[in-house]
């Protein structure tokens, strides 16, 4: 009898010990930004591609955002990817002087409460190992709550000066909320250096991983021709067709692009220029007014389009003249459909592009460079056939998603140890 009630025991224990293996916490990797996939800018979109490149080798992924909105191209290989909804955290102040102002702030409060809730939920029910943050927005919130527990790393995008000119931020809350995160990375090195060059920043914990471009979707874009694809989108097949795709916001330079536009309609009079990105800001109806008579049938505002990369594959050249960029995911998308490009020589493009031999490179600002790059790839095929042959080896040997993914791979791996 005695014997009986020792085998059950131990069988009790056995089953309990099996339990807590089976249903023992798993710790998750969350890569967080306020919006995901199409919206967003550039930061939602590499958000997109480390889930994405973290889950395909195999390790256990979600995601936090306030909008995730991944493209139908690639929507099935992320339905097996949880997202988390984010809290809008509202500001009283905001909300006073509205009509009916304090009932909106209760419903709106009342929203994130219920928001917070539920994400607390989730991570404590998986908690995280590591939190890859795109942006400051989510990166601040999670820090706060999870510090003492998890690894936080911090996706830089943008130079120092593009905060810099902005007149709600201050440039030490983001050396304050940088130097208390496990590790930041840099989307170039040229990113990484300015930031350094502040001397506010522990130089062992910062590094850079480049960006990538949507591999996936450039692959369908490509096969079919150019021709095919102009024709699709009905696009004059005796036009030269220069497309840019940008925000519109001063940042990305359009302006210095419409003052050159009647010295480049003159260079090229079968010239047309593609201006693709969000339609209805301010910066938009500035552009139209700066336009000059003579290329309002030039230039065509084409708005967001979900299908862009297909404008940048069919046009004879790409061009962004930005006044500062990080590293542009536009300029890789363009190197990997083999679209030549022109750009302006700030931030990282000078470490994508390699003038006069992956493509061509042009001072910020000086419109006599910008039209001389122009007139040069306008009137030679041979060039431009160059330029996209030789940026698309570099993109595959050096920006490549395959290598993207090794190295946040490798990142994840050296934070656990």
């Amino acid at each position: 009898m005695v014997g009986h009630i020792s085998l059950t025991c131990n069988k009790i224990n056995i089953d309990r010990n099996y339990l807590i293996l089976k249903y023992k916490v798993k710790r998750m990797i969350y890569v967080t930004n306020k919006n995901i996939g199409l919206t967003g800018g550039g930061d939602a979109v590499v958000a997109m591609e480390i889930i994405n490149s973290l889950h395909s080798s195999g390790l256990d992924v979600a995601s936090v955002s306030m909008k995730y909105q991944i493209p139908k191209s690639i929507n099935e290989t992320f339905s097996s990817i949880k997202n988390f909804r984010l809290p809008f955290i509202p500001e009283k102040e905001k909300y006073s002087k509205q009509k009916f102002g304090a009932l909106k702030y209760f419903l709106k409060n009342s929203e994130s409460l219920i928001k917070q809730a539920i994400l607390k939920r989730q991570l404590s029910k998986t908690p995280p190992k590591v939190i890859i943050t795109n942006d400051l927005l989510t990166g601040r919130y999670l820090l706060k709550k999870y510090r003492d527990s998890v690894k936080i790393i911090q996706v830089v995008h943008n130079i120092p000066s593009f905060f810099e000119d902005l007149k709600d931020e201050d440039l030490n809350d983001h050396f304050d909320y940088y130097n208390r995160v496990d590790r930041v990375i840099f989307v170039s090195d040229v990113n990484r250096k300015k930031w350094l060059s502040y001397e506010k920043l522990d130089e062992n914990k910062t590094s850079y991983i480049y960006n990538c471009a949507n591999e996936s979707l450039a692959k369908k874009v490509l096969r079919d021709s150019k021709s095919t694809v102009r024709k699709r989108l009905k696009m004059n097949p005796d036009k030269f067709y220069l497309v840019t795709v940008a925000s519109l916001n001063p940042q990305k330079g359009l302006d210095y692009l419409m003052e050159a536009a009647p010295k480049l309609k003159e260079i090229a009079p079968n010239l047309g220029i593609l201006v693709i990105g969000a339609e209805n800001t301010a910066y938009e109806t500035f552009l139209k007014d700066k336009s000059d008579e003579k290329i309002k049938d030039v230039v065509k505002f084409l708005g967001f389009k979900s299908n862009a990369m297909e404008y940048v594959y069919a046009s004879d050249a790409f061009i962004l003249p930005s006044r500062a960029e990080g590293f542009p995911l536009v300029i890789l998308e363009a190197m990997v459909v083999n679209t030549p490009v022109l750009a302006s020589r700030v931030g990282g493009i000078p470490e994508m592009l390699d003038h006069e031999r992956t493509g061509l490179l042009f001072e910020s600002g000086n419109n006599e460079e910008l039209i001389k790059c122009f007139k040069r790839m306008y009137l030679n095929q041979d060039d431009r056939n160059r330029y996209a042959d030789q940026a698309s080896k570099k993109y595959w040997e050096k920006f490549s998603k395959r290598n993207f993914t090794e190295q946040y791979v490798e990142l994840i791996k050296n934070l656990g140890q």
